[in-house]
């Protein structure tokens, strides 16, 4: 049997698997990490919302307001997921509150204005038992469709015993 943390994964990038995979490896020894999943919601002022500007604006952000530490990298569907490693839920949670706050921030200068940025959160943590970094990604991602659906510009935790809840 392929080892997880090495065995090649389709589409995702390469190195996003790696670092999941390796933070649910280390998640063993009792090390919990969290996964941040953030997505634009809406842009307003005319910016077409996967325009280059707009993810360029979207990724200084999130990588200003996250520790050196963290590992921030893109996902197949656009969106940035943020491997917050050593941190719980609790803590992951106040990052991706402030991640949201520092994007809402952003006045991207446009011909006619400025584009304002709206996204969402969703969060998974290995505290809640997840050891396959596939798993982590796909309730990362389960838990910000479910702050989509309770209206965006929210985070949203995946958790183990109940659909994703949105805080607001």
């Amino acid at each position: 049997m392929a080892d997880p943390r090495t065995a090649p994964r389709a589409s995702t990038p390469r190195s996003l698997h790696a670092c999941l995979d390796d933070a649910c490896y280390h998640a063993t020894d009792g090390v919990p990490s969290t996964l941040l999943v953030i997505g634009i919601d809406a842009v307003e002022g005319g910016v077409d919302g996967g325009s280059a500007a707009v993810r360029e604006a979207v990724r200084g952000v999130v990588t200003a307001s996250v520790r050196a530490t963290d590992q921030a990298l893109p996902t197949e569907g656009g969106e940035m997921a943020v491997l917050l490693a050593g941190a719980g839920l609790v803590a992951a949670l106040g990052v991706g509150e402030r991640v949201l706050r520092a994007i809402r921030e952003i006045h991207l200068p446009t011909g006619d204005g400025e584009a304002r940025i709206r996204a969402s959160a969703g969060l998974a943590s290995t505290e809640e038992g997840i050891l396959d970094g596939g798993e982590l990604l796909t309730r990362a991602t389960a838990a910000l469709a479910a702050a989509r659906r309770a209206g965006g510009d929210r985070p949203a935790v995946w958790e183990a015993d109940a659909q994703p809840v949105a805080n607001r």
